[in-house]
């Protein structure tokens, strides 16, 4: 039923073509019968053309007369009578025969993922839960989609969101939300053209130009090679599809992550069967030949995703205290020893020794204030740790300076305030003071993450969390493990 779908669509489009071809058939035989009546006159009233045989075939025998036969193969062609002729057959040139196998191998690939109609029906727009590994560390994600440019992403329950929505694009780090940065507004056009893309079935409507790209080979699968572009696209992407199944095995672009340009490329690692349709049980992404992310379908809804969904969220409210969890992440750290004024220096050496060894910073900036001026008595002996959230290198570069720290998971308490950081760290007492109310205890030093450049916004306007990591007191925490009947 899955194949008969798109089979269905084939015939409709080859019937389409048929009736064109019948409908021209019908129309031009009168002007068919008028080019032969033309060629008849010309015959009568040049009869020198039959002697222009002997000049034509000079190896022949002469004769007096040519037959019937011989003088029809030595008339001269009628090229424009010719063309008139509705039974004369066109040979489609070289592009047009690869764009008809680039078509048939796109339209096969559909029929193998469930069928046009299944697949325009559920891909419109569809909310789905996947887990896997980003940035070198574990995830689950929540994608809402909604053709053509709507998208939504969720991670760990809406500890990072990033939404697009027209020309509306935001992020949300837990609970500060900002405008999209430069270097992703340019990236998500590609995200989306490219989620597009991979949904295959949008790519037998008009507007879509396909082109074979030949053959060749992805993880010891013969594949053939789609290359797919649209004028309103923001670069063509290439597809492979394997020549045994004839499902998508890879998808590539050149384009954008992170700031930067390269080669991305897509894998699709498996696949499984879900309600008459084929769903990608698992991918990966790379860039330039090195892995970003892998995910895994967990579950999906194939249900119309409201409008809603991907308006922007509400900033957190100010000076109003809660308590989260916040994952597991792989930190770069710098020490700094000094007056707070001096912080930046050492922010900037800490982005650039990553940058200089290829590794990805994904959040802003956290300050853990370890000697700070209630532990301290000059700004000379404050200690201060920088911590930058990254993308796990595969090799640890060495440094005197810089290192690395595994943050485990953990409760934290948070504040959200705005303003210049000395003067927003009046606010930790306060934070304090609500902790102990709330029954919990205090886990760590006083920390801050800064959300916005001070280079380039106004100290007014800076946004910042304010947090310490926090724990149930010890008997709480006993009490928590024991089991029901015991307490009885």
């Amino acid at each position: 039923m899955r194949r008969f779908a798109a089979y269905l669509m084939l015939v409709v489009f080859t019937l389409v073509i048929s009736g064109c071809q019948e409908k021209a058939k019908e129309e031009v035989p009168e002007e068919g019968k008028q080019g032969e009546a033309a060629q008849e006159a010309e015959k009568k009233e040049s009869p020198t053309v039959e002697k222009a045989a002997p000049e034509q075939a000079p190896d022949a025998a002469p004769t007096d007369k040519p037959t019937d036969a011989a003088a029809a193969a030595e008339k001269p062609t009628d090229v424009a009578a010719v063309a008139t002729k509705p039974d004369t057959p066109v040979k489609p040139s070289a592009v047009e025969q690869e764009g008809n196998k680039a078509r048939e191998i796109v339209a096969r690939a559909v029929a193998a993922m469930g069928g046009q109609e299944l697949l325009e029906k559920r891909c419109n727009s569809f909310t789905m839960k996947t887990k896997g590994v980003f940035f070198g560390m574990p995830f689950q994600m929540d994608t809402a989609w909604k053709h053509p440019d709507k998208m939504r992403m969720d991670l760990e329950g809406g500890s990072m969101t990033m939404g697009y929505a027209g020309k509306e694009c935001w992020n949300r780090f837990n609970t500060i939300v900002k405008d999209c940065q430069p270097e992703e507004l340019a990236s998500y056009p590609e995200t989306l053209w490219s989620f597009r893309v991979n949904e295959l079935y949008p790519l037998l409507s008009e507007g879509i130009e396909l082109e074979y790209a030949g053959e060749g080979m992805v993880k010891e699968q013969a594949v053939d090679r789609v290359t797919v572009s649209s004028k309103d696209a923001p670069m063509p992407i290439t597809l492979a599809f394997d020549k045994a199944t004839g499902l998508l095995a890879q998808s590539s672009y050149v384009g954008h992550f992170a700031g930067k340009k390269g080669a991305m490329t897509i894998d699709v690692l498996e696949y499984t069967d879900l309600d008459g349709m084929k769903v990608m049980a698992r991918s990966s992404m790379s860039m330039d030949g090195k892995e970003l992310m892998w995910d895994e379908y967990v579950s999906a809804v194939w249900e119309e995703v409201p409008d809603e969904t991907f308006a922007r969220p509400a900033q957190a409210k100010l000076g109003e205290a809660v308590v989260r969890t916040q994952h597991e992440m792989t930190m770069a750290v710098a020490m700094h020893k000094g007056p707070y004024e001096t912080l930046g220096r050492t922010i900037g050496m800490l982005f650039g020794w990553l940058g200089m060894n290829g590794i990805d910073p994904w959040g802003p900036p956290t300050m853990e204030y370890i000697k700070d001026p209630m532990s301290a008595e000059k700004p000379e002996d404050y200690e201060t740790a920088i911590l930058i959230p990254v993308m796990v290198p595969d090799k640890k570069p060495a440094s005197d300076t810089f290192t690395f720290r595994q943050v485990p998971a953990r409760s934290i308490a948070v504040r959200v305030e705005q303003g210049p950081p000395d003067q927003v760290a009046k606010a930790y007492s306060e934070l304090a003071k609500w902790i102990g109310q709330q029954g919990l205890t205090i886990a760590g030093p006083p920390s801050m993450t800064t959300f916005d450049d001070p280079r380039t916004t106004p100290a007014e306007e800076l946004l910042h969390e304010l947090f310490f990591a926090v724990e149930k007191p010890a008997s709480e925490e006993a009490a928590a493990d024991v089991p029901k009947e015991a307490t009885k």
